[in-house]
C-alpha cells in the first residue's frame, strides 16, 4: 500500500502487454496507516474493472496476543515483522503455490544490490529506470497518501520502533489518538521489561532515549516539511 507499490502497479496497468497480471495480493496489518485502505480500496476498484483477481490477507494472529506474549516491539526484537506480519505468507503459500507464481518486486532502478537473479520475481520499475527520488516526488502530491510522504521517505508501519521523530511527530498531528495508545503501549513495556532485566530499557534504541524522552521531544518539535531525497 506504499508508493513504490502503488506507483508500480500504475506501471504495470500502462503496460499490461508487457508485465501480465493476474492477480493483486494485499496483507493488511492492524497497524497500517487509515491512508492505506484507500490506496487498496483504488487499486481494488481498478482491479475489478479489468478483470483482474483482488486478494486480502491478515495474520492468524492478532497483535494483542503477540503484545501479551512480548510487549511492545522494539529494535532488538521486532515479531512484529518475524512472527506476525511474516506469519501470513503461509497463507499466501497455500493459496499460490510458489512454483507457479512470478511476482512483481517494487525496487527501483537506484536499488541494484537488492535485485536478484530469480526466475519466479520480476523488477518493473528497476527495468523501466525508476528512480526512488521520482516515486518520491510524485507521492508527496498525491491525495491518497494523507501528506504522508510531504514529511517521510519511506513508509514502515504506525507503530514500527524503527521510526525516526519526524515520522513520530506526522503520527502525532495527522492520527493523536493512534499515537497516543501505542507510545502507552511503548511505555508500559519499557518498565516490564526493565523491571525484568533489572536495568533501562528503551523500545526505540539507547536505554536514556525511552517513550517518555520521545515524547518530550516530540511534543517541542515542529513537523518538518523534507524538501530533498
Amino acid at each position: 500500500g506504499g508508493k513504490d507499490s502503488l506507483y508500480m502497479f500504475a506501471h504495470i496497468m500502462a503496460n499490461i502487454d508487457r508485465y501480465p497480471l493476474d492477480a493483486v495480493v494485499h496483507i493488511k496489518m492492524p497497524f497500517d496507516y487509515p491512508w492505506i485502505d484507500n490506496v487498496m480500496a483504488y487499486v481494488k476498484e481498478k482491479c475489478e474493472i479489468l478483470g483482474i483477481k483482488y486478494y486480502e490477507f491478515t495474520p492468524r494472529k492478532t497483535f494483542e496476543e503477540e503484545y501479551n506474549k512480548y510487549c511492545y516491539p522494539s529494535r532488538i526484537a521486532r515479531w512484529c515483522n518475524r512472527s506476525f506480519k511474516m506469519d501470513t505468507l503461509r497463507d499466501i503459500d497455500k493459496a499460490f503455490p510458489k512454483n507457479k507464481v512470478i511476482r512483481y518486486v517494487g525496487l527501483c532502478a537506484n536499488e541494484t544490490s537488492r535485485v536478484k537473479d530469480k526466475d519466479n520475481e520480476i523488477y518493473p520499475l528497476y527495468e523501466m529506470g525508476v528512480f526512488e527520488e521520482t516515486i518520491w516526488k510524485w507521492a508527496k502530491n498525491q491525495p491518497l497518501f494523507n501528506d504522508y510522504y510531504k514529511y517521510n521517505r519511506r513508509q514502515g508501519c504506525m507503530y514500527c520502533p524503527m521510526q525516526d521523530m519526524n515520522n513520530s511527530k506526522y503520527n502525532s498531528v495527522y492520527y493523536p489518538d493512534i499515537y497516543n495508545w501505542y507510545m502507552k503501549l511503548a511505555e508500559e513495556s519499557e518498565k516490564i521489561i526493565s523491571d525484568k532485566k533489572g536495568k533501562p530499557f528503551s523500545v526505540w534504541g539507547a536505554p536514556k532515549y525511552n517513550t517518555e524522552y520521545r515524547k518530550n521531544r516530540i511534543s517541542q518539535m515542529e513537523l518538518k516539511e523534507i524538501e530533498r531525497w
